[in-house]
């Protein structure tokens, strides 16, 4: 074995002064100096590839023991005794899966090792829509209320307005002198103009404010469906979200 085996196989750390062809090997050898082991190990495994010699494989695993991924080092000591290499070399490598046993080696220069940062759950998001007030009740409609109270004004005045009208005429028919009779004439139907399209205007607010809380009735009672539907579709069962819009 030439002198960069000799050193990987006793003391397990790569000659930087050894001349080797591989293109590898200069990136292992800075990575191994900076102390990145996992970087170095994977430039061995690359070196390997490309010129399967046994001293790549011991120096992968020596880098993969001092990053502290004993498993992984344990694992390709094994494949590099397979390979055959001095027994020297075989008893070291058995010596470091035994030190290894599952724990982490450290390099001569020990290095400062981090807790892991503890993973903070984000808890689901509630999703919660405002809802809108629900309408009135029908009884309770303004618009309904002005348009009914008006119409029963102008009916009640236009009703009072035609009976009136009726009466002065009847009453102009009893009258002694035609003067009597022109006067009680012309009054009632005076009256009887003013009264009747009261009487009708009343009637179609009366009829339209009918027609306005049955439409307020309708409106309530799909407010109230919908809101039962959609209560019901945006619950999530296991309590991850609730989305409630109107």
């Amino acid at each position: 074995m030439n002198a960069l085996a000799l050193f990987l196989a006793m003391a397990g750390a790569p000659n930087a002064h050894v001349a080797d062809p591989n293109p590898h090997f200069d990136t292992a050898v800075a990575a191994w100096k900076e102390r990145r082991w996992i970087d170095a190990a994977d430039a061995f495994a690359r070196a390997y590839e490309l010129d399967p010699r046994s001293e790549y494989v011991f120096a992968r695993a020596q880098a993969l023991r001092f990053a502290g991924d004993c498993p992984a080092a344990v694992n390709v000591y094994r494949k590099f005794i397979v390979l055959d290499p001095p027994q020297a070399a075989i008893d070291e490598a058995r010596e470091h899966i035994t030190t290894c046993n599952g724990e982490a080696a450290s390099p001569q220069t020990s290095t400062v090792t981090h807790p892991p940062v503890p993973r903070v759950e984000t808890p689901a998001a509630v999703v919660v829509t405002r809802e809108r007030s629900a309408p009135n009740k029908w009884w309770r409609d303004p618009t309904g209320h002005v348009l009914g109270w008006t119409g029963l004004v102008a009916t009640v005045v236009g009703t009072g307005f035609v009976a009136e009208g009726f009466a002065r005429r009847e009453g102009g028919e009893r009258a002694d002198d035609e003067q009597s009779y022109r006067d009680a004439r012309r009054g009632g139907a005076t009256l009887l103009h003013a009264g009747i399209p009261l009487l009708s205007i009343g009637g179609v607010l009366v009829l339209a404010a009918v027609v306005r809380f049955a439409v307020v009735s309708v409106r309530n009672k799909r407010h109230r469906t919908r809101r039962t539907a959609r209560v019901r579709s945006g619950f999530a069962p296991h309590g991850s979200a609730i989305a409630w819009s109107p």
